[in-house]
């Protein structure tokens, strides 16, 4: 993306470039111009690359066009014809990295938008933390929450606001966040496979049932290796039933089965006349191919290749935490129903689901167990989001056309329109833009006053604003 910077200010100083080079312009052009006049042309060509260059690098848009901009004058300023083809190069140069430029600048800006919520939830947790509820029931605050950091809170907000204006910004704001919290899922998967990988081998190096055992098995469910446990301990039993199912028949001297004659044929055995001897030759066959499945089985309890379709399965599962967050706490809703009622063996239905799975083919999945396993929670949510996209659907309407009819004192409109007809909401100012998206909301939501601070009657006449 920075490679244009660096490419001209590479050909801008060989000899090889344009006959003598940028350096060797002003012999070239000794003749014609002042050597003054060329050296501080080709300086001020270096020193806008080296800009550039910087500008590129920093997704700065403002400052790549304005040395763009100073090209273009040094080029209307230049006469000498390979001069001039160097000054143009340099800006098609630039015209190619501004694409690039936009990219970073736009990830810079999610990147902004991220830590602004995040300070503002730090600031409103700390001023949380400080409310109290007096005996009329008014909410004070019990400890010192400055006018000052009431200021900043606004500051924050305001330049939110702006940058939220930026829809590509916001976007990538909430894909850096989703894989900010997959890569921090899958962390999470990774570890616990890796502390179950560790169970099962402490848990291995003792004998089922002993005092060790138990004291090992209990030690890892202490540290949340609970399901662990369970699944290595019904790997073993199952493999200890079977075998203590066959030293009972050898026990008994009880003949093969016709069955079992023939699964030894199979595999190329001879039976001998004595049932006892085919027994504990059956039995012998048999516990090794038993202790190859538990083996297997075991291998599947530590392997980690299920890790990733396991993190996409629990981000999956945030997210309809997250929407299905829709009644108060003492409600129930889909939250609630995932947090409380979803079990180990739905998890481990879930994941099996997720397995070989596509990222949007996962989300389908967690989605269509949820609407199955939880079907009244999961239409409630359904209804809540379809609610909630009709009314901030209107509440853009009205915001927007409130913003085309704000009006000036003189009765000229007041803010600058695009090609679209629409308003131009960078132009606006946050204050005036938050007067009208409040008042959008009363409109939608007449139980709702407007604050007293932001009242947009008041507000909106100081700032000569006409809704």
């Amino acid at each position: 993306m920075a490679k244009f910077s660096r490419e001209y200010l590479r050909q801008a100083t060989s000899p090889g470039m344009f006959g003598l080079g940028v350096m060797g312009l002003g012999e070239q052009l000794g003749t014609a111009l002042q050597g003054r006049r060329v050296r501080n042309a080709e300086m001020q060509m270096i020193t806008l690359g080296n800009q550039a260059l910087a500008a590129s690098e920093q997704g700065d848009m403002e400052a790549l066009n304005m040395r763009r901009q100073q090209l273009m004058d040094l080029l209307s300023r230049t006469s000498n014809k390979d001069a001039r083809n160097n000054i143009i190069n340099a800006i098609n140069e630039i015209n190619a990295a501004r694409p690039a430029t936009q990219a970073r600048a736009t990830t810079n800006k999610a990147k902004a938008i991220i830590k602004t919520e995040q300070a503002l939830d730090d600031m409103k947790s700390e001023r949380e933390s400080l409310q109290v509820t007096d005996e009329q029931g008014q909410v004070q605050l019990s400890g010192v929450f400055t006018s000052g950091q009431d200021r900043a809170m606004q500051a924050l907000e305001d330049r939110l606001e702006v940058m939220k204006q930026d829809a590509n910004a916001v976007v990538e704001a909430n894909d850096i966040r989703l894989s900010t919290r997959l890569k921090q899922l899958e962390d999470e998967q990774k570890l616990y496979t890796a502390e179950v990988k560790r169970g099962v081998s402490m848990l291995s190096q003792h004998e089922y049932g002993s005092d060790s055992y138990n004291d090992t098995a209990q030690q890892l469910k202490d540290a949340g290796l609970s399901k662990a446990v369970m699944d290595y301990e019904k790997i073993v039993m199952q493999f200890q039933t079977e075998q203590a199912e066959l030293q009972k028949k050898l026990d008994e001297k009880r003949p093969l089965s016709a069955e079992e004659q023939a699964y030894m044929r199979e595999r190329g055995y001879r039976l001998s006349d004595s049932d006892y001897e085919n027994r504990k030759q059956y039995n012998t066959l048999v516990n090794g191919e038993n202790q190859a499945r538990m083996a297997i089985a075991l291998r599947a309890l530590t392997s980690n290749e299920g890790d990733a379709a396991k993190a996409y399965a629990n981000l999956a599962l945030d997210t309809f935490r997250s929407i299905g967050d829709t009644q108060p706490l003492w409600f129930d809703d889909l939250k609630e129903m995932i947090d409380d009622e979803l079990t180990e063996k739905d998890y481990e239905i879930i994941y099996g689901m997720a397995e070989g799975k596509t990222e949007s083919e996962i989300q389908n999945v967690v989605a269509g167990y949820l609407r199955n396993r939880f079907k009244t929670h999961f239409a409630n949510m359904e209804t809540d989001v379809k609610n909630k996209r009709k009314t901030n659907q209107a509440m853009l309407d009205i915001t927007e056309d409130l913003l085309l009819s704000a009006k000036n004192p003189d009765g000229s409109f007041k803010y600058e329109r695009l090609e679209d007809g629409s308003v131009d909401r960078s132009k606006v100012p946050p204050i005036e833009l938050r007067q009208a998206e409040e008042e959008a909301e009363r409109r939608v939501n007449p139980s709702i006053q407007p604050s007293s601070q932001l009242d947009t009657t008041l507000a909106g006449a100081k700032a000569g604003v006409v809704f």
